[in-house]
């Protein structure tokens, strides 16, 4: 299933905000020099400055989620580095915004998120420096149908302007205290369009000095680029009137050549364009070798998509160099550019900002064109999200349930969730293993929507934890606040933008793993890494979700359908390495598949085939699977079917619901002959017709091993039967009587009656 998209096409679709809004020659927020935003003097080492940037010039008080400021340096001291972020943060990010050595006089360009007091902190790490801060423009909190664009990424990065071949201009460098007027259209940004990112470079300066920019017919100069001698790169954006143009002037004692390359520009309205989520995190910290290139994850990580991401607001840093050089960086398995994001001359740090679209898997490959060695540090300051889907939430989805390994000799809880058909997650916690009127149910998320049936597991330190499909396709999860208790902690975006609910398994290990497959069926695991976790690609196979995992000795062993309804599976080991994937067969299968371990690791799948049969096969001791599927009984279900190993009996169970919405068993002839007895009702008695899919889970009390029957009925309470252990009183009753099931109804969340 394709994941819908959305309408209308705003650059604030998800309901955010992130339009842009440039302001003519800048504002001047901070000037350390000259006191301007704080006390007048140099920062000093260690040091952290905090000063007001919404209600300073034509910033707006309030709707600023974001500014995009150029950030210069003048006379540092020592070789530092500078980060800038959210003012009602206390504790400093682990990012930088700027590198430089002793004596340079740099800028770079930033992305960065508002505090909610109106204010950006600064932070200088070594020696002394005087700081410039300006704002070139805003992105808005506000949505609604009138009001400034988005973004458009232009991932080819076409050369708007080179003094050197003519590109533009006449050919020929700008003069000192010269200027230029050029387009900025390029043929591919539209007449109207408010001001344009790109790459600005000035090549072979003999002097320091600055590049201003301003629209034709606008007054006041924007500080676009401070640079020193040599060449010296970044990403800034550039206000251009309604045709186009825009006047670029060099402020310094030397000619120059320039080089400005288009990343991509801004609408000037809000039905095209993607709206900035600003996010500041490090990606990447890695040294390169000469000529070296390295795949950064971008998508999927920090709670992001792993698709619909038009552009990631990056900032590169290149440390301690032995060779001068240059970076490239560009969507993964796209052309690579001839532009940069970042030059640096030998032995001196450098970075520069770029807004580039991430590729394949949501990586984008970075290469460093140098004869030497290069620290590669990439931060993330923010994305531009293209229009998220809007999943409406999944009607009766199945429940997940799981008695978690006790605590000590106290016997384990059990727990409960769903989504109900309003999309909210509904956590049931019952304290009691055999009291069902024990239930403490909790709701968490707000009015988010979520869909599906959720992924449900224990983690390695004893508590559980719930991961669901988001209404936008992101898979949040969430945790007991402690092993065995009722509280649940906070809820977590992890990302994701998959078309199928997740499926979550803890291995041997410990490593818990969400599994879930998108839109091109292809099969993703988030899986955590020291301290970073993201979601990863495990191959483009063709999949319809959701995935089916069994324990086995390597790891789990995967079952998904694919796209012509054939079962697959392969085995995904404990150190998160997957073999290649194996057909067992099928055609038609329109549910996911239930699978069950015998002793000795030999597993039996069982689908509901096109004819709504219940049908199965049984892994052979080499591993195959045999030609030919053995029908279960004569008889039509109307959903998935769930199966398990009778802990009393030893005896393989099949549950189903069928056509009538009745709830079905069925029991192995003899353990392991793989024959059947009758499907028969789980409750004979009385009518108790199912409105989801019937999920079984075992579960041990004081009476021993059993399993469950959990389902919801049409008025969305949950029914529960408890397979009840054979007793002699009850084998005295009758020596033909079918196994019998104790039914029970779990109460009903607080605010769901």
């Amino acid at each position: 299933m394709a994941l819908p998209s959305a309408s209308p096409a705003l650059a604030d679709a998800a309901g955010k905000g992130g339009d842009y809004v440039p302001l003519g020659g800048g504002v001047r927020v901070l000037d350390t020099a000259n006191g301007v935003g704080t006390t007048a003097g140099v920062r000093g080492p260690n040091s952290t400055t905090t000063f007001q940037v919404e209600g300073v010039g034509t910033v707006p008080v309030g709707n600023v989620s974001a500014v995009l400021v150029d950030i210069t340096t003048k006379a540092p001291t020592a070789v530092t580095f500078l980060t800038l972020w959210a003012g009602d943060v206390a504790t400093r990010p682990g990012v930088g915004t700027l590198n430089v050595t002793p004596n340079e006089n740099i800028s770079n360009s930033a992305i960065v998120e508002v505090g909610a007091n109106g204010k950006l902190s600064l932070y200088n790490y070594l020696g002394n420096v005087n700081v410039l801060v300006d704002v070139q423009g805003y992105f808005t909190t506000v949505t609604g149908p009138s009001g400034p664009g988005g973004f458009v990424p232009v991932p080819s990065n076409p050369t708007l302007v080179s003094t050197g071949s003519g590109i533009g201009v006449p050919v020929g460098t700008i003069p000192a205290g010269g200027s230029r007027t050029v387009s900025l259209l390029g043929g591919i940004v539209p007449a109207g369009s408010p001001a344009v990112f790109v790459d600005l470079q000035v090549a072979g300066a003999t002097a320091a000095g600055w590049v201003g920019t301003s629209p034709t017919g606008g007054s006041g100069q924007l500080s676009s680029l401070e640079f020193g001698v040599g060449t010296t790169s970044s990403g800034t954006s550039i206000r251009i009137a309604a045709d186009g143009r825009a006047n670029i002037v060099n402020n310094s004692t030397v000619a120059i050549s320039m080089l400005v390359r288009l990343q991509g520009y801004f609408t000037a309205t809000n039905t095209q364009g993607a709206g900035l989520r600003p996010l500041l995190r490090r990606l990447i910290d890695v040294t390169l070798p000469a000529n070296g290139i390295v795949d950064v994850a971008v998508g999927g990580t920090n709670g992001l998509p792993v698709k619909g991401i038009a552009g990631a607001a990056l900032n590169f840093t290149a440390g301690s160099p032995t060779e001068s050089g240059y970076l490239k960086a560009w969507p993964l398995n796209s052309a690579e550019p001839t532009s940069s994001v970042a030059t640096w001359p030998t032995d001196k740090q450098r970075g520069g900002m770029a807004i580039v679209k991430p590729g394949t898997d949501g990586k984008i490959r970075v290469k460093s064109v140098s004869a030497g060695t290069v620290r590669l540090l990439v931060d993330l300051q923010g994305w531009f999200s293209d229009p998220l889907p809007s999943l409406a939430p999944a009607r009766f989805s199945p429940t997940s349930v799981l008695q978690p390994a006790p605590s000590g000799s106290a016997q384990g809880t059990i727990e409960y969730t769903y989504v109900d058909n309003l999309g909210t997650v509904r956590l049931g916690h019952q304290t009691s293993v055999d009291d069902f009127g024990s239930v403490q149910w909790s709701t968490a998320a707000g009015n988010e929507a979520f869909t599906g049936q959720p992924g449900l597991s224990q983690l390695s330190d004893g508590r559980v934890q719930v991961a669901a499909q988001h209404a936008d396709g992101d898979v949040w999860a969430i945790g007991q606040t402690s092993a065995g208790g009722a509280a649940w902690g906070a809820w977590s975006d992890l990302g994701g933008s998959m078309t199928s609910t997740p499926t979550q398994v803890t291995l041997a290990n410990g490593t818990t793993v969400i599994f879930a497959v998108d839109d091109e069926g292809k099969l993703w695991h988030y899986r955590p890494v020291t301290s970073t976790s993201y979601w990863r690609s495990l191959g483009d196979q063709d999949l319809v979700g959701p995935i089916t995992t069994v324990a086995v000795q390597q790891g789990v062993q995967l079952f998904a359908r694919d796209t012509t309804g054939a079962i697959r599976t392969a085995l995904y080991a404990t150190d998160g390495s997957m073999s290649a994937w194996t057909t067992v067969g099928g055609t038609g299968i329109a549910d996911r598949p239930a699978v069950v371990v015998y002793p000795g690791y030999r597993l039996r799948v069982f689908v509901r085939a096109g004819d709504g049969t219940v049908q199965t096969k049984l892994q052979d001791t080499t591993g195959g699977w045999p030609a030919d599927w053995d029908t279960v009984g004569a008889f039509t279900v109307a959903g998935a079917p769930a199966a398990i190993l009778d802990p009393v009996l030893g005896r393989l169970a099949v549950v189903a619901r069928g056509t009538d919405g009745e709830v079905y068993r069925v029991f192995e002839a003899g353990q392991g002959t793989g024959t059947w007895g009758n499907w028969a009702l789980v409750n004979p008695d009385v009518s108790d017709p199912a409105a989801t899919d019937p999920t079984v889970v075992p579960f041990t009390n004081g009476s021993g091993q059993s399993w469950l029957i959990v389902f919801r009925n049409a008025n969305d309470a949950t029914r529960v039967y408890q397979r009840q252990v054979p007793t002699a009183a009850l084998q005295a009753k009758s020596a033909t009587a079918a196994p019998a099931f104790a039914g029970h109804t779990l109460p009903m969340p607080p605010d769901a009656n």
